[in-house]
């Protein structure tokens, strides 16, 4: 029994990690921390399985192979969701909720401001309502233009591949 929770509990750990990781740009190290202890746990059932003659340990090795597999079928979509293994999809909708942002700091600045429709924005002071100061990046490689008050934000990647508000 303590084979099979290590062969779901240690993987499972690694690709949780990956997603809490996911927020600070390193997914990817718990991805492979977690396939990592995977293969360790491969590993040790079948060194169980091959010094041990014990059918109870046999079972323990399947069972604990079994739910590892359950695991990575359950854990594998969650962590394409989360960013380890960004899609197109993924991309444009991240970069939308980028053009949402400047267009909220946008709207900030300009009531804080009594500015007008058709003023034009100052990036360097629209920045200042963003998170750290700093303009998201398009997943990408676009780049946003602020362009007018009362238009939206734009990326350069354009309608066509979907980075439009």
């Amino acid at each position: 029994m303590i084979l099979a929770a290590w062969s779901v509990g240690f993987p499972t750990l690694g690709i949780t990690a990956g997603i809490r990781l996911e927020s600070k740009g390193m997914a990817w190290m718990g991805v492979l921390l977690g396939f990592g202890a995977s293969v360790a746990a491969i590993v040790t059932a079948f060194l169980a399985y091959r010094t041990s003659g014990a059918k109870r340990d046999l079972m323990a090795g399947c069972y604990g192979f079994v739910l590892w597999l359950v695991c990575v079928a359950v854990l594998l979509p969650n962590v394409t969701r989360a960013g380890a293994w960004p899609s197109p999809g993924t991309k444009r909708n991240r970069c939308i909720a980028n053009l949402r942002q400047i267009d909220g700091a946008k709207e900030q600045w300009a009531l804080e401001n009594k500015l007008t429709v058709g003023t034009a924005a100052d990036t360097t002071a629209v920045n200042g309502y963003l998170k750290n100061s700093q303009p998201p990046a398009c997943p990408s490689g676009g780049t946003y233009t602020y362009g007018a008050i009362g238009l939206n934000p734009t990326c350069s990647m354009g309608a066509s591949a979907g980075h439009t508000l």
